[in-house]
């Protein structure tokens, strides 16, 4: 989704490059796109599944918020999609907020 320079960041104390989680990602679905990476209850996808449907989650994300928001909140119950959610978030450039519709306690 993201070039190779966008996938990595510096490292605050020397200037080495550190992989993304994006990015490592992103390198596993190349490596293993027909392999399956998550089962959330009766539901199963491959790398490749869920590497293309963050893509397209990232481009939404471009397209809604541009480049200036640097986090994006999502509340979402545990499946699949919250998966892809947080990545997409991710190769988009943004911080990922969790948020949980039960805490704090009502």
């Amino acid at each position: 989704m993201r070039d190779a320079a966008d996938m990595h960041r510096e490292d605050d104390a020397g200037g080495v490059a550190v992989p993304s989680v994006a990015g490592l990602f992103e390198a596993s679905a190349a490596r293993r796109r027909a392999k399956t990476a998550f089962i959330v209850r009766d539901r199963r996808l491959t790398y490749g599944e869920i590497e293309s449907s963050a893509n397209r989650g990232a481009r939404q994300i471009i397209a809604a918020s541009g480049p200036a928001n640097h986090s994006a909140a999502a509340l979402l119950e545990e499946s699949v999609e919250t998966i892809v959610a947080m990545l997409a978030i991710l190769k988009a450039g943004k911080a990922y907020v969790p948020l949980n519709a039960v805490y704090p306690a009502a």
